[in-house]
């Protein structure tokens, strides 16, 4: 149990604080070895496949992997250039849920190398596949995307919508700032709160 715990330290994990949390619960602490073991076994994998350079196994990770394998491998993909956003942008575009996310996530980290497949996603992705395409422009921060989000100011997904009106105000670039303005004049009072806070912490 000890040396259980000294590893979970060194994983600096959510595994740690459940085994601490629970250190008289035999059956707890059971569970908190399999998270330990899971997490190795992941960690084992990722390495590999960098070390290999297999974006092909990276980009399958981001599809099937568990929820630390998917962001990690997205991470990884988003540092390796331009072969990195080919294997990303599939996934954003056909991905369901976690995966479009961490795509975009992975997106983000490729820099200006990924701002042009952004904005074509924003423009012609399903809901989804928008939204995490504007949130992603905005991390970026290059002007290119001003203007598709300005545009997206007018999709037809409120979600989408609003993301995009946030990232304008985060952005701030004036002719941004007053399309999205313009914007929330026209949103109820729920909305403009709700975009406030996606301006505030998206």
């Amino acid at each position: 149990m000890l040396r259980t715990c000294r590893v979970a330290l060194l994983h600096g994990s959510a595994a740690t604080r459940y085994l601490l949390a629970n250190l008289d619960n035999r059956e707890a602490c059971e569970r908190g070895r399999r998270i330990l073991r899971t997490a190795r076994r992941s960690m084992r994998t990722i390495e590999r496949l960098q070390s290999t350079g297999d974006l092909e196994g990276l980009a399958r990770l981001v599809r099937e992997g568990t929820a630390h394998e998917r962001l990690t491998a997205a991470w990884e993909l988003g540092k390796r250039g331009e072969q990195g956003v080919r294997h990303l942008v599939p996934i954003l575009q056909e991905g369901q849920g976690e995966e479009t996310w961490e795509a975009a996530m992975g997106l983000s980290r490729a820099g200006s190398l990924a701002v042009e497949p952004l904005i074509e996603a924003l423009a012609t992705g399903k809901p989804e596949t928008r939204t995490a395409a504007a949130w992603a422009l905005e991390e970026i921060g290059d002007e290119r995307a001003v203007e598709a989000l300005i545009q997206a100011l007018s999709d037809t997904d409120t979600f989408c919508r609003w993301t995009a009106a946030a990232c304008l105000l985060r952005l701030g670039r004036d002719d941004g700032r007053q399309a999205a303005e313009e914007v929330l004049q026209k949103e109820s009072e729920e909305a403009r709160g709700y975009i406030g806070i996606l301006a505030e912490g998206s």
